[in-house]
């Protein structure tokens, strides 16, 4: 995951000031309806003290602040260019309440029964559980360190078995950066899943061609693990999660609930 990632939104590929802003209203549009949904799975009250792991550029936890949602953020992220440039939205947008770390998500320490959310997003789990089998168990017990009773711990991976091999390409004229991108996505036999993209740079570069290792977690697996920990309520959405209703693959999302 950390190989994986790295260079992305690597602040030198970007042209200028107003090329970062633009790219990070397109971030913010992206997350504009997490925050609302997510709110709606605890009893937890707001404003909440948010863990997200895989964060990437910390757009979610801006979203929640701006939304006002958001006490206090931890942004989990290892790969160095993507915790840089959250760390300069951070300091350009004035988001004193979100602290970003780059790490992994078992190299920090969990601050016990502080957390009213945990998130690990946007298949975050399964490009873990590709590196041991093990990880779905670390996440679940650390999660349950973090989380307040009534917290929850809500997991969106990639539902690989409804659509095990997908092909896409999308033109994208508003993107400064890339003209175009294209998808493959590959279930094999054993779980493992085949993930690659291509995105085409608008300065006539060569296409950059990134593969990443992904691993199917099943609803049945995760669940019990989730269950064996300790967590009530484990309950899989994959409808009604208003930010996939137009997603070109199948997702779903679990959410647990802290006892």
């Amino acid at each position: 995951m950390i190989n994986s990632f790295e260079g992305t939104e690597d602040l030198t590929t970007f042209a200028n000031a107003n090329v970062i802003e633009a790219y990070r209203g397109n971030l913010l549009k992206k997350v504009a309806l997490h925050a609302e949904w997510l709110a709606q799975q605890t009893v937890r009250p707001k404003p909440f003290v948010v863990v997200d792991v895989g964060a990437g550029s910390s757009c979610l936890l801006y979203s929640f602040a701006r939304g006002g949602y958001l006490s206090h953020g931890i942004a989990i992220e290892p790969a160095r260019s993507r915790h840089e440039f959250a760390e300069r939205w951070r300091f350009d947008g004035h988001y004193d309440n979100v602290e970003n770390l780059c790490a992994t998500f078992d190299q920090v320490a969990p601050r016990a029964g502080t957390a009213d959310m945990l998130l690990l997003l946007d298949n975050t789990l399964s490009y873990m559980y590709s590196q041991t089998e093990q990880h779905p168990q670390m996440v679940a017990s650390l999660a349950a360190k973090w989380l307040r009773p009534g917290g929850i711990l809500a997991v969106e991976v990639l539902d690989y078995v409804k659509m095990p091999r997908f092909e896409m390409h999308v033109e994208t004229p508003q993107d400064p950066r890339f003209y175009a991108s294209s998808y493959y996505i590959e279930l094999l036999a054993d779980g493992t899943e085949i993930s690659e993209t291509t995105v085409y740079p608008c300065n006539g570069k060569v296409p950059i061609k990134k593969r990443d290792g992904a691993k199917w977690v099943r609803r049945e697996h995760l669940k019990q693990i989730l269950e064996d920990t300790g967590f009530a309520s484990v309950c899989f959405f994959s409808e009604g999660v208003p930010w996939l209703k137009d997603a070109s693959y199948p997702y779903y999302v679990s959410v647990a609930v802290s006892r």
